[in-house]
């Protein structure tokens, strides 16, 4: 351009051109392999595009949860990033299992995935869920006894705050048995489906706003039953997989083993800990104990009795 336009630096280059009407000219022309990239970089940010992400709910081991926009037409949803790139091979297959059944499970009181996608350059996984404002179970006990929010690894989950907890709040005796109903029927359809979720418990169980609506989330540690079905059927096991040992099963304690009487009993353990405000298992007791038979039965027995 300087050799046609007989200049030598490029103020006079620009000089030149202002003087032939032309403003601007190009210093780096795009080869068409910057226009691919740019293009498919651009398309691997489609999604992201449509939401704007806002506060931070919640940060754990696995991941942050925001509170995000989505910005045709302003609808609040809860979206997880999830890092993958020091994820070991089995917890990217558990986060892979975990998109896929959401994707297949459409019922009212499970949570339902809105979007997902990957960005494979930032080593991100990003799952979208509709947004529950009433916290979790877990955060409804812990207000009821004044304690404080508890700060287990995240999952995708709600927005959690303490005007929206302490609206319903006071309300046990007659919300208890509508959150027991709709767990069984979130878990009555997961069973049919051939699907055990394997870590039910108040921090799994999500609610709306107000208090009386709860779905089921969090499956991670969700797994198909083996066999054709129909399910659940008897003898039909699996692992344990990562579970939360204060709401287990004792065979998934003694023998790491879970099936659909494996959920129900989380789902005991979960409703026992509504109805008294305590734990089924104490919270300092040495788990293992929970090897022995005769402990469980002198645990439960004790726990009975203080039912009675």
């Amino acid at each position: 351009v300087g050799r046609e336009l007989v200049a030598s630096s490029e103020a006079q280059i620009r000089e030149r051109l202002r003087e032939r009407g032309m403003s601007e000219y190009l210093l780096h022309p795009l080869s068409l392999e910057d226009i691919r990239r740019t293009v498919n970089d651009a398309q691997k940010f489609r999604f992201a595009e449509e939401y704007l992400v806002c506060d931070i709910l919640g940060r754990g081991s696995s991941g942050v949860v925001h509170k995000a926009k989505r910005l045709r037409d302003g609808k609040l949803f809860a979206l997880k990033e999830i890092p993958t790139r020091q994820l070991k091979r089995a917890a990217k297959e558990s986060l892979d299992m975990e998109v896929q059944l959401l994707q297949k499970l459409s019922w009212p009181t499970l949570a339902s995935l809105e979007d997902a996608w990957e960005l494979t350059q930032q080593k991100l996984r990003i799952i979208v869920m509709p947004l529950l404002s009433g916290g979790t179970l877990k955060d409804w006990i812990e207000a009821i006894n004044g304690g404080e929010e508890g700060t287990e690894s995240v999952g995708v989950r709600s927005a959690v705050s303490s005007s929206s907890i302490s609206s319903h709040v006071d309300s046990r005796p007659s919300h208890a048995p509508d959150w027991y109903l709709q767990t069984l029927h979130g878990l009555t359809y997961l069973h049919w489906n051939g699907i055990l979720h394997r870590d039910i418990k108040p921090g799994n169980l999500l609610l709306e706003a107000g208090g009386r609506l709860l779905q089921i989330g969090d499956f991670g540690s969700a797994l198909l039953m083996p066999g054709p079905g129909p399910h659940p059927k008897f003898g039909n096991d699996v692992g344990a997989g990562v579970c939360t040992p204060h709401y287990s099963a004792p065979e998934t304690t003694m023998m790491s083993r879970s099936s659909a009487s494996s959920d129900m009993w989380c789902v005991g353990a979960t409703f026992f800990e509504v109805v008294t405000l305590e734990s089924l298992i104490p919270m300092d007791f040495d788990f293992q104990e929970l090897d022995d038979r005769e402990v469980w039965e002198r645990l439960l027995e004790d726990q009975l009795e203080f039912l009675q």
